[in-house]
């Protein structure tokens, strides 16, 4: 009896850290490359937002397929009033430091996306595991509603499936 009591408690306990949609976004401090700083979930609320997040190099290479189809979709497109944030928190961009991080990501990129550009420099590991991110290198995105509670999750490379399954998510 102790023993199925333990059980079910490890279990329950275990449940407890698996992703789910409708679970909370955690919180995820940092500041976009215009030097704005910002909070995840807090300072979006009452508002739809997509986050996309790398945690790798190669995540980050997968993710640069979505830049240009979220910035038109999304960013240039007042049909979907949302937030749009990109982070790159690939253990390299962190230990590097965010000003050397900042400063490679600006010289790569219009100054028209600084603002979708969240560098976060907080511990990497219990984000990825908060968010279900099982594979470090895949990109994953996330719709976030207006309470901050998480409604979609892909990952991967983009295709126009997996933005249309985005965008029927901000449409409901």
């Amino acid at each position: 009896m102790k023993k199925t009591l333990l059980l079910f408690a490890i279990a329950a306990t275990l449940a407890s850290f698996t992703f789910s949609i409708g679970q909370p976004f955690p919180t995820m401090k940092g500041h976009t490359l215009e030097n704005k700083e910002m909070t995840l979930p807090l300072d979006v609320m009452h508002k739809f937002t997509v986050v996309a997040i790398a945690s790798s190099m190669r995540a980050q290479e997968d993710l640069d397929t979505w830049l240009q189809p979220m910035y038109s979709s999304f960013a240039e497109n007042p049909m979907y009033p949302v937030n749009l944030f990109v982070i790159p928190m690939a253990n390299g961009f962190i230990l590097a430091g965010p000003e050397k991080v900042e400063k490679q990501i600006k010289a790569s990129m219009d100054k028209d996306f600084y603002k979708y550009v969240l560098v976060y420099s907080g511990e990497v590991a219990p984000i990825r595991k908060a968010l279900g991110m099982d594979e470090k290198n895949k990109p994953y995105l996330y719709v976030i509603d207006p309470r901050g509670n998480i409604t979609y999750k892909t990952s991967g490379k983009y295709t126009e499936a997996k933005m249309e399954e985005i965008a029927d998510k901000l449409s409901e």
